[in-house]
């Protein structure tokens, strides 16, 4: 990382005695927001220390580089609620210090180091500064005017110590802190600027990365509509937070972000990772939207309405009035679909073709012969193992240049068709690939239940897969665990050989919760009087055309079901 970002452990003390330094929580940033039990975690842990021990806070991240009249501005981007919480604290002792004659150079030692901080021409101005919503009721605070606080968590914080510290002797207010000063340790990260901040969280762990690439763009956007006075800064606030609150369920909430950018105007023409996504949004803001005669106000206004559509598809739940009841059931079908075999970088095509339906520029009958087609896509690529880092690069370059073609349907199927094994390549890879027991196989074999085995007869679809169990015929321990023992002996394979035929899709049916279990280890012929019982009609099929169950019953079913699948899931 080179000398772009500092790191070092530091007490408190140490944080807060650089001359010439003071440390400013941007606008863009949330309010002051800790409550009691933050609060109460902050004051135990303190207070637990013995003499000879230290606590590890956290982080706190500063952006460098700003100056303002002889000082030196450190951007606070990480650590605000803990570092404004360790001031109110101070600024308590600070007080009782001053109301005792003792105490009083002490006093005066804390409100010059500590709360405030001065230059080299000793011009004084306060150490922290909050942002603007919240700032002058800390000036307040510091000054000793508490009469008009508007932040009440502001306020209740300062009371909190307030109380703590009467119950106890000035000796003891000393020894908090001393505590506070020496025993509390920071790691305080220096960044050049807000990408050089981004590449240390990145380096942190996958959930750092992602939080801090959302909060970043946040504060970015924010910091520019801060700068433009042609900007509603307000709006932009309010439009994103509905955005966040639109994808609070979804999870990896990045996702979202990077499926938008690829999917929207302005043309993003590459795939986005986790990593590019704050780099681009930067492009895009500076740079694109000028190019498009797009406003900030309108960018994010229409990633506010794309938030809401994520959402929907997110949760396979589309009730948007322009469709009718029953194209509404098929479309949710779908998506639940792509959510059960995890089809998810699908979402960025899902965003554009939803939006050209909406707007009417796609038909709706269009739209669901998309949706049929990225299933048919998504299950002979996973039943054959391909690269899944393709799949974003794909759906890029069609949200971006399918719905310019006079036929976008088609131009998605011939493309669809030239990065998906052909019939008979799916053919062979789906008799001889594994099936793990997850949802994954339960929409495999749900889908051979309603278009192929339910054809001809009433059967069961699975409404909700926790109910039903991916039934093993010919159980997966057989020669593992004692109570298959029969089972062990009954089949004409070893071990080794029964290792390869397992998990193959002639081995799995559905069964019901129950039955499942009162089948469990019994052999072949008691099975069967269970998949007598049973409402799907592909496990009853089972009893019609099988005698018994070895490895060529396994083999068999195999090939069958892999020449039903290449018809079910076809362009």
């Amino acid at each position: 990382m080179g000398n772009k970002i500092h790191a070092e452990e530091m007490k408190i003390e140490e944080v807060l005695t650089g001359n010439s330094e003071y440390y400013k929580i941007p606008d863009y940033q949330r309010r002051f927001s800790w409550k009691r039990e933050q609060l109460e975690d902050f004051w135990f842990d303190l207070n637990s220390l013995e003499a000879d021990e230290e606590h590890f806070l956290g982080s706190i991240v500063v952006i460098t580089g700003a100056h303002n009249i002889g000082f030196n501005e450190l951007e606070l981007v990480d650590g605000q609620q803990r570092l404004t919480t360790i001031m109110l604290l101070l600024k308590n002792i600070q007080k009782k210090f001053k109301d005792n004659q003792e105490y009083n150079e002490m006093a005066k030692m804390i409100n010059a180091n500590y709360l405030f901080t001065k230059n080299k021409k000793a011009k004084r101005r306060i150490q922290l500064e909050l942002g603007k919503l919240d700032h002058s009721d800390y000036e307040n605070i510091m000054n000793d005017n508490m009469k008009s606080i508007d932040n009440q968590n502001l306020i209740n914080a300062y009371k909190f110590f307030e109380e703590k510290l009467s119950k106890m002797t000035e000796k003891e207010i000393e020894e908090v802190y001393d505590k506070l000063l020496e025993q509390i340790l920071v790691v305080l990260i220096q960044a050049q600027n807000e990408k050089s901040a981004f590449r240390l969280f990145e380096t942190l762990n996958d959930r750092g990365l992602e939080l801090s690439a959302i909060d970043l763009m946040k504060n970015y956007l924010l910091k520019v509509a801060n700068n433009n006075e042609d900007v509603d800064t307000d709006l932009i606030k309010e439009n994103w937070e509905n955005i966040i609150l639109n994808i609070q369920d979804v999870n990896r909430k990045v996702r979202f972000f990077r499926h938008y950018i690829m999917s929207s105007e302005p043309v993003t023409n590459s795939k986005i990772t986790q990593r590019r996504v704050y780099d681009r949004f930067k492009e895009i803001i500076n740079e694109d939207l000028a190019d498009y005669n797009l406003t900030i106000e309108d960018y994010i206004k229409d990633m506010e309405e794309k938030s809401e559509l994520y959402r929907n598809i997110n949760n396979a739940n589309i009730g948007d009035d322009f469709f009718t009841k029953n194209q509404r059931t098929i479309i949710n079908d779908h998506l639940n679909n792509f959510n059960a075999i995890g089809a998810l970088p699908a979402r960025t095509l899902l965003l554009k073709a939803f939006d050209q339906t909406l707007k009417k520029e796609l038909s709706v009958q269009d739209l669901t012969s998309i949706l049929e087609y990225i299933e048919t896509f998504s299950i002979r690529r996973i039943v054959g193992q391909l690269a899944t880092g393709e799949l974003d690069t794909i759906y890029n370059y069609l949200a971006v240049n399918a719905f310019s073609e006079d036929n976008p349907k088609l131009f998605i199927k011939n493309y669809f068709e030239k990065n998906m094994p052909s019939d008979s390549e799916f053919e062979n890879n789906f008799k001889e690939r594994d099936f793990r027991n997850n949802d994954q196989t339960k929409y495999i074999l749900d889908t051979f239940e309603k278009k192929h085995f339910m054809k001809n007869a009433a059967g069961k679809s699975i409404k909700e897969r926790s109910e039903v169990h991916i039934e093993h015929i010919a159980p997966t321990s057989s020669f593992t665990a004692k109570k298959y023992k029969k089972w062990a002996d009954y089949l004409d394979v070893d071990k080794a050989e029964f290792e390869n035929l397992k998990t193959r899709i002639g081995n799995l049916t559905l069964l019901e919760y129950k039955l499942n279990i009162r089948a469990s280890n019994k052999p072949f012929l008691q099975k069967k009087k269970r998949y007598d019982e049973s409402s799907f009609k592909m496990t009853e099929e089972i009893i019609k055309n099988y005698s018994d169950w070895k490895s060529n019953s396994i083999l068999q079913r195999s090939e069958e079901l892999s020449k039903i699948a290449v018809d079910i899931w076809s362009l």
